[in-house]
């Protein structure tokens, strides 16, 4: 674990840790010199060349992404016992902590607000041949500047590169599925299969949590939640919101079919679908 005001690299001097768990820490840093802050997201020692492969991956993607709705990442250091990523500081909560508060008595429109962000930055991504495959709120995290909410994606370690970004670098090796209730059912049977329909599908159980304040898929055990998303069980989103447009509910209802042949096929026919400009 990293100390407050040691030095890392000789460049960036720690503030102290803003999150953790899983496979990583991140700390809030500053850069000596510039003065600037970053997150600097690091490997715990024990993590596994797969996990270090992952951690690659997302920093190469998201260096790439320069996008308002991504969050950059700037560089990769070797701390001789584990790799770190250094990436933009944002200074705000994540998509679910902001659902579980602040969220929670926002307006419809506020809320559209955010979610149109989330669209506009998985639509980068697209746009370039990278599937995000483990969007989710907990990965998504809201910069508060004046008063205004941007959303920014982070988190690309397990994302599938196609076309010319596959040659960027080579996918990690272990079974990447991602968060059960946010996940497709074509993703889970094999992440191999997940396309934009698949991140369009987490987009789905996203606008669904927004909307509702509850996810779309609640069980008691993972393979609870996996049976009811493959079968495409749960509550209309009228059963939370008795008066929620014609126009939402069928963007709903597209966006959570299991049949990814009949839902909405890209983030441009999402924007149609919401009546918002891409």
């Amino acid at each position: 674990m990293l100390q407050p005001d040691q030095v890392i690299s000789g460049r960036y001097r720690v503030d102290r840790m803003i999150g953790g768990g899983g496979s990583a820490d991140v700390y809030k840093v500053e850069h000596v010199r510039l003065k600037s802050m970053h997150a600097l997201k690091v490997l715990h020692d024990a993590s596994g060349p797969e996990v270090t492969q992952a951690l690659l991956l997302e920093g190469r993607v998201q260096a790439m992404l320069a996008h308002p709705n991504i969050v950059r990442v700037v560089d990769i250091l070797d701390l001789g016992d584990a790799d770190a990523l250094i990436m933009d500081f944002v200074d705000g909560e994540t998509l679910a902590e902001w659902l579980a508060g602040d969220g929670k008595s926002s307006s419809l429109i506020d809320l559209l607000g955010v979610f149109v962000g989330v669209i506009r930055g998985v639509n980068a991504a697209h746009v370039r041949g990278i599937i995000h495959r483990d969007l989710n709120p907990t990965n998504i995290l809201l910069s508060v500047t004046g008063g205004r909410v941007t959303a920014k994606i982070a988190d690309f370690g397990r994302a599938r590169l196609t076309g010319e970004s596959a040659t960027l670098v080579a996918p990690p090796v272990y079974r990447m599925v991602g968060v059960p209730r946010y996940t497709s059912p074509e993703q889970a049977d094999d992440p191999g299969l997940a396309d934009e329909r698949s991140d369009l599908f987490s987009l789905g159980c996203i606008l669904y949590e927004m909307i509702c304040g509850a996810p779309a898929f609640v069980g008691s055990s993972r393979e609870e939640i996996e049976h009811l998303v493959q079968n495409g069980l749960h509550e209309p989103p009228t059963s939370h919101v008795p008066n929620l447009s014609a126009p939402l509910q069928r963007v709903v209802r597209s966006l959570l079919t299991t049949d990814r042949n009949r839902r909405l096929a890209n983030c441009k026919s999402l924007f149609r679908a919401l009546e918002l400009r891409d």
